[in-house]
């Protein structure tokens, strides 16, 4: 599969990269790794988010390439990057480049359901990111600190900081490779984890005073809304890593963040502490991702949609 991949990606043609809407640093430095790779094989891809870049990732080398607009032209061949379906590229892109001829799909989500001409899907992997540095290798990229960078922030964002069980002694290697070529492990660190603008830990003291804890489910939910956010004049984007705050308590096998929406709804972020696969769960609404990581959205009210979520818990194998 991947010498396709790379045949795909070598044909004349230009090149859109994009991933999915309200992206974190496996999407962000797959695209960008994976943008950079091309551009020293001499193409100009076009580097695509919806959501454009997330706060933390922008003091990363050459954030600023990824655009939150289409081109004005049409690609010949667009690579989707960590994205499980299609259509979270955002609407105006699925609808934009639905008829394209070449469509790759790149993931390692589990709930991937196969879209696009070429699909390689390893969810065995911890990462997008640490696909798209065996790609590069299978390429022949000459590597650079900057490539180095975004895949070793795309590894430690996704094993959160090595310490989920996607972690693989292979996981450990690609990411000492990326220290080799140049990547600062303290600098990924600084940017994914540090540096919180005040505006974010005030916003955080209000999301934790709305700690939920049901301790004979073992399920912990916190709640961020709209009025919050006018408050500290924060966004979506700020509450990234919110949901790891109630996973670490003691005897917590499922954590979730119910964040309101403009639209009357809520988008659910859930972790597992291994007991539950929250990735089955995160399906029933239509959304996906891993068994200890997944979220989904939801229309209505927080009680109705807490309602819906603990129903599906409890039906999920491994009952909490």
């Amino acid at each position: 599969m991947i010498g396709r991949v790379i045949e795909a990606l070598k044909r004349d043609g230009r090149v859109v990269i994009t991933s999915h809407l309200n992206p974190e640093a496996d999407a962000i430095g797959s695209a960008m790794a994976l943008g950079l790779a091309l551009e020293s094989f001499g193409k100009r891809p076009y580097l695509y988010n919806v959501s454009g870049v997330p706060r933390n990732l922008k003091g990363l080398p050459k954030a600023e390439s990824v655009s939150n607009r289409l081109p004005d032209w049409k690609p010949e061949i667009l690579a989707v990057l960590d994205c499980g379906d299609f259509s979270r590229i955002g609407k105006e892109a699925s609808e934009a480049y639905k008829d394209i001829p070449m469509i790759i799909n790149i993931d390692h989500h589990p709930t991937n359901d196969g879209f696009g001409h070429i699909q390689w899907v390893e969810p065995q992997r911890s990462s997008t990111g640490e696909l798209i540095a065996r790609l590069l290798d299978e390429m022949g990229v000459k590597w650079t600190p900057d490539m180095a960078t975004w895949i070793l922030a795309a590894i430690v964002a996704d094993t959160g900081s090595f310490k989920f069980s996607n972690t693989r002694a292979e996981t450990f290697y690609t990411a000492g490779k990326m220290a080799s070529y140049g990547a600062k492990p303290e600098v990924v660190a600084t940017s994914l984890f540090g540096n919180m603008p005040e505006k974010v830990l005030r916003l955080l003291v209000m999301a934790l005073g709305t700690l939920d804890i049901d301790r004979k489910r073992k399920i912990a939910v916190m709640r961020v809304t709209q009025e919050m956010f006018r408050q500290t004049g924060t966004g979506p984007e700020d509450v990234e890593g919110f949901v790891e705050y109630p996973r670490t308590l003691e005897d917590i096998e499922v954590a979730a963040l119910f964040r309101e929406n403009n639209s009357g709804g809520y988008k659910v972020s859930m972790r597992s502490n291994r007991s539950v696969d929250v990735g089955a769960v995160s399906l029933v609404f239509g959304g996906g991702g891993h068994a200890e990581a997944s979220g989904f959205s939801i229309q209505g009210g927080f009680e109705h949609a807490k309602e819906k979520l603990m129903e599906a818990l409890s039906n999920a194998a491994g009952n909490v």
